[in-house]
């Protein structure tokens, strides 16, 4: 069953995983997966 991410979404989150970078984003579907797997960019709050 598929997460409503397309290609080039699964890629960035490949790339950024692989580079332990995290992923920030607008796109409700690849930040929920983003979240879920702990690689979601939370900016601190002010």
């Amino acid at each position: 069953m598929g997460r409503g991410i397309g290609h080039l979404d699964a890629h960035l989150l490949a790339a950024a995983v692989i580079r332990d970078i995290p992923i920030w984003t607008k796109d409700k579907r690849l930040m929920a997966i983003a979240e879920e797997k702990a690689w979601a960019y939370v900016p601190e709050a002010h």
